[in-house]
């Protein structure tokens, strides 16, 4: 890599300009780091939602079963309970 020192004398106008640039260059990576950023927030608020929606028709899916064994017992006590044949 390159050493900016050594290819600009640093007289005050040089060194305002090398800020700057370093000021640009951090910039742009910061909004680079920004975009990943919000990337991130997005795919993970998608995936929390997923998981919210998921997780809701498992419950429902449970509440289901849960009604259905629960008629299966009461049927199952319901019935006659025969000794032997």
């Amino acid at each position: 890599m390159f050493s900016r020192d050594k290819e600009i004398p640093l007289d005050s106008g040089a060194r305002r300009l090398r800020r700057s640039g370093d000021a640009v260059a951090s910039y742009q990576g910061n909004r680079y780091a920004l975009k990943k950023m919000i990337g991130l927030i997005k795919a993970r608020r998608e995936l929390a939602n997923a998981v919210s929606t998921s997780t809701r028709g498992l419950k429902l899916r449970a509440k289901y079963l849960e009604a259905e064994l629960k008629d299966q017992v009461m049927y199952v006590k319901r019935a006659p309970i025969t000794m032997g044949k």
